[in-house]
């Protein structure tokens, strides 16, 4: 054998194990978008592809809102210095119709603890309910109904930062056309 071909299947059996090391290290969680690791996240789980309905952005957090079929996740990707990976796993909540609302919330924050992050959502399936509210208790221990945006699909989602607002949730409520209370569910922070 030659010297060059001798060097070429060096080169390519280093190539292979160097590519088999980093796809199945620790390190296959980190991906240069945070869109790559919420896919990766996905699979994971076994579960989507989703269709991506929301990003929000917390700068060295991104949370991901999707659905897949009768499912909805909301997934936090943080930044770690270069890289992007998955917080402890996703959130994904199977939806179920008979219940007047399908909801989950989780708690994540930033690799310096900087940001903490709430985030409330789900899916309404009962008709009746005309708006959807999250109470919260504040700093001075005041009791506050904050409004819940829903979208075509009957889908909402809520979150902020508890090291600037210091809320601590309470209770998700449904109210009907007439103002009338029908759906109330306490939440543990």
């Amino acid at each position: 054998m030659s010297y060059k071909y001798k060097e070429g299947i060096k080169w390519i059996s280093t190539l292979v194990l160097v590519f088999l090391c980093i796809k199945y290290s620790p390190f296959s969680w980190l991906h240069l978008t945070p869109e790559g690791s919420f896919r990766d996240s996905e699979k994971g789980r076994l579960y989507g592809p989703s269709e991506i309905v929301e990003v929000i952005d917390y700068g060295d957090i991104k949370i991901f809102f999707a659905k897949y079929k009768n499912w909805v996740s909301a997934d936090a990707i943080r930044r770690k210095m270069f890289f992007w990976s998955p917080r402890s796993g996703g959130i994904a909540n199977l939806t179920d119709e008979n219940e007047m609302v399908s909801f989950s919330y989780f708690y994540s924050y930033n690799a310096k603890a900087t940001k903490e992050i709430i985030c409330v959502y789900g899916v309404i399936h009962d008709k009746e309910i005309d708006k959807l509210y999250l109470e919260v208790r504040n700093e001075q221990d005041e009791i506050i109904e904050i409004m819940l945006p829903r979208d075509e699909n009957n889908m909402f989602i809520y979150h902020y930062d508890f090291k600037k607002h210091g809320y601590i949730i309470e209770f998700l409520k449904g109210y009907d056309e007439g103002g009338n209370l029908i759906f109330e569910e306490k939440l543990y922070h």
